[in-house]
């Protein structure tokens, strides 16, 4: 057995938010461990010319990526880059700080070896955000800032929001996801119209 399968066992016997948090703290642990991480990069990160990519003025060392819902509140990108990933975007960030969906709102499904994420835009919000990516951009692979609209925010107001966001985090990022196909947050599928997105 490697070990990859003997630590999901241990991981498997807590319910899957304990086990994110208990990532987070493994991953967010390199202040301890200084030289660590970079250590374990060096490792494994995979580069290669035919897998490099120039995309949006920034080199992505590999194509493999760690999509937002993990990193919600930018306490991870060293740990995640130590993983090997060429890139990873954090959030979904909001205005203003959000307890999201009422747990249990992580779910495993075991048979389709897949988790279902139904946290709904939990997050420590813009200021808390942007302050943790002051410290760290630019950084050795590109990050990503996926956005939403609080819940709170009315369908009406929800563009000041998106604007908000982008004005206070475009020089912290290499990309930016503008984020309106959660299911996780009422409404938010309604922005997916020609109207919102030319405005």
């Amino acid at each position: 057995m490697n070990s990859y399968e003997q630590i999901k066992k241990l991981l498997f016997k807590l319910q899957p938010e304990n086990a994110h948090h208990l990532a987070e703290i493994l991953l967010r642990s390199d202040r301890f461990l200084p030289g660590v991480f970079d250590y374990i990069a060096s490792k494994n990160l995979v580069t290669s010319e035919v897998l490099k990519q120039e995309l949006f003025g920034c080199t992505f060392p590999n194509p493999v990526g760690l999509a937002a819902g993990f990193d919600k509140n930018a306490t991870m990108i060293r740990g995640i880059n130590a993983l090997g990933f060429g890139f990873s975007e954090i959030g979904t960030v909001t205005p203003i700080a959000q307890a999201g969906n009422p747990k249990p709102r992580m779910f495993r499904h075991i048979e389709e070896e897949t988790i279902q994420n139904a946290m709904g835009f939990n997050n420590d919000g813009l200021i808390a955000v942007r302050n943790r990516l002051e410290k760290q951009y630019p950084f050795s692979t590109p990050i990503g800032i996926n956005i939403g609209k609080n819940k709170s925010t009315s369908e009406e107001n929800a563009i000041s929001d998106y604007v908000k966001l982008i004005r206070a985090l475009h020089t912290l990022g290499d990309y930016i996801v503008i984020n309106i196909s959660s299911p996780n947050t009422p409404g938010l599928r309604d922005l997916q119209n020609e109207t919102f997105i030319a405005e």
